[in-house]
């Protein structure tokens, strides 16, 4: 590789993995073996996490098929993603092995297709960075994880995509360019984040030394145009499904914080791949020095390439600005649902993992050329370990409570974790467990408000109700919560203490009003408090802003309950703005089947 960063003359190693050696069905199976054998341990596993939501209660995959593509309802405007879990549920029903598998097939087609691409731009040791990406633990929640479907969908169609226009680019053909931007399209609808395709051919483009040709570049203007209105859609429906409303309230300062620890984690995480996690602890505030340490070493390894780009070439330069590119818009500059939940995912960066995966294949590649015995054994050393680490990690994602005992032991100071493990555990009927595993994580956490929540679920738990609200009360000043203030009150409302609940819940719905999950649940706390008529009044909001909720058929029971079942049908077609008898109203009460009455 030149200086500049152009690749040679294809090299051995580049021509062995595009035509010699062993074929490309052999290689190509070689690719899906790999996957198959790192995952094989996840696919007796059940439902977990939200896939109970989003596949296993879900109303929108048991209505039309038409209903995915017009509908505001769901979370995210992934419509190609719904529609294969449309087709599976259909084909599987409640038997997880079939959409684990899908998933395990679409993932091996992404590996084979990486392989092909990095083949196409002459990047040694092709293979290998594909099988890497095939091994990789951070790939785990993209493949193992049922409801990370649209990872695994949107990377074969992306790099499909990417292929179309490898081959415009030498063939100058129209139909290789629209097969191009048709791809990419679906790759779009499968899951926005495939709006780094576009750039992603910059940096291809740089790396081939090629200029843009007058027929390529309104072309790939397109994509960009594709990109930037499913990303818009994509930011209405974060903003108003997925956080319901829910202003973070974050300064400018705030969230370049966020985006300097996220973005080295996620560079650590791809080239130290044994230190994923579920889910990860909340970084230091934004006032604290720590809080940028990480990003001055994420700087330190790019001024390193880029010093040593005389010597190593382009290419490491162009792996790091890809994967930067790609990871941009999960950093945590713009608001989104997860961030709620944890300050990164490893499912955010599936994408960007194609990056790091093929600038470590190059390295082992280039070491096989030189050294063939050495290099070999690395690769086969390394490509074994990641595969044995994914396994293990693929097989906690075989319920709920493997699942967060493996988040736990990870990311240890995870509040999180800890909390979603009580609750799994509670939920399956361990209560000792539960509480013994919540002590621990009290023991062990050094935040006061970690450590105050934490006390908070477990006194919950324990039917110590006033003290539990009570330690929360003593959490909110110190740091924000939202999620664990809803929690909080759903558990205390099905432990019988539903006048706890309400007013936690009612300032969850008060900062997070377009959410009909929340005043579903709220609703919920009203009923079983004897306050049905405030009930209704939130069950009536929660149908107009979604009517497959389960909210509209709660309400049709609320009042039948309330002895009021003359006016259920009426009032869901009002809250939705329809006539009594227009056919959207049975399908709105048709959608509380999967969840009945709060």
């Amino acid at each position: 590789m030149s200086g500049t960063g152009a690749p040679e003359a294809p090299a051995p190693l580049a021509r062995r993995g595009a035509r010699g050696g062993p074929t490309r069905w052999i290689a190509a199976a070689a690719l899906v073996a790999a996957v198959f054998a790192c995952y094989a341990g996840s696919l007796g596993g059940g439902f977990v996490f939200d896939d109970h939501l989003l596949v296993e209660r879900s109303a929108l995959l048991r209505g039309p098929l038409w209903r995915i593509w017009l509908t505001a309802d769901a979370h995210d405007y992934w419509p190609l993603t719904y529609s294969s879990l449309w087709l599976e549920w259909r084909a599987f029903g409640l038997q997880p092995l079939g959409y684990r598998l899908v998933g395990l097939a679409l993932h091996a087609a992404a590996a084979v297709l990486l392989w092909r691409v990095l083949a196409r731009l002459r990047v040694p040791g092709a293979w290998l960075g594909a099988l890497l990406f095939a091994v990789h633990p951070v790939g785990v929640e993209s493949v193992a994880w049922i409801s990370e479907r649209k990872n695994a969908l949107s990377a074969p169609l992306l790099l499909a995509s990417t292929l179309c226009w490898l081959r415009f680019r030498d063939d100058q053909q129209p139909r290789s360019a629209a097969g191009s931007a048709a791809l990419f399209l679906a790759a779009l609808l499968a899951k926005t984040s495939a709006v780094i395709l576009p750039p992603a051919l910059l940096l291809a483009g740089a790396w081939q030394q090629r200029p843009w040709t007058r027929r390529e570049r309104p072309w790939l203007a397109a994509l960009f145009g594709l990109a930037a209105a499913l990303g818009a859609v994509t930011l209405w429906f974060q903003r108003s499904r997925a956080l319901g409303g829910l202003d973070l309230d974050r300064s400018a300062l705030e969230r370049l914080a966020a985006a300097a620890w996220s973005w080295p984690t996620y560079l650590w995480t791809a080239f130290q791949p044994f230190a994923a996690a579920v889910v990860y602890p909340d970084p230091p505030p934004a006032s604290s020095p720590w809080a940028w340490l990480p990003l001055a070493a994420g700087l330190a390894a790019v001024a390193a390439a880029a010093g040593l780009r005389r010597r190593l070439g382009g290419g490491p330069l162009l792996a790091l600005a890809y994967h930067a590119v790609a990871v941009l818009p999960v950093l945590g500059l713009l608001d989104m649902a997860f961030l709620v939940f944890s300050p990164a995912g490893n499912h955010l960066q599936y994408l960007a993992l194609l990056g790091p995966c093929a600038l470590a294949g190059a390295a082992l590649g280039r070491l096989v050329a030189a050294r063939p015995s050495l290099g070999t054994a690395l690769a086969v050393a390394a490509a074994g370990a990641l595969c044995w680490h994914t396994a293990g990690r693929a097989a906690g994602y075989r319920d709920d409570v493997a699942l967060w005992s493996l988040a736990v032991r990870e990311a240890p100071g995870s509040l999180t974790a800890a909390r979603m493990l009580g609750g799994a555990l509670s939920d399956a009927g361990r209560p000792r467990e539960a509480l013994q595993a919540l002590s621990a994580a009290e023991e062990r956490f050094q935040d006061p408000a970690a450590r105050l929540r934490i006390r908070a679920l477990r006194l919950a738990l324990l039917d110590r109700g006033d003290e539990a609200v009570a330690a929360e009360r003593a959490a909110a000043p110190l740091r924000d919560d939202l999620g664990f203030e809803f929690e909080l009150g759903v558990i205390l409302t099905r432990r019988g203490r539903a006048e706890l609940g309400v007013p936690l819940l009612r300032e969850v719905v008060a900062r997070q009003p377009r959410s009909a999950e929340n005043r579903y649940q709220l609703a919920a706390a009203l009923v079983r408090s004897g306050r049905a008529p405030e009930a209704v009044e939130e069950l009536r909001v929660g149908c107009r802003l979604s009517a497959r909720s389960g909210a509209c058929g709660a309400l049709a029971l609320v009042l039948q309950q309330s002895g009021r079942g003359a006016e259920a049908r009426g009032a869901v077609a009002a809250a939705l703005g329809l006539a009594p008898a227009d056919p959207a109203v049975d399908e709105a009460l048709q959608a509380a089947a999967p969840r009945g009455a709060p």
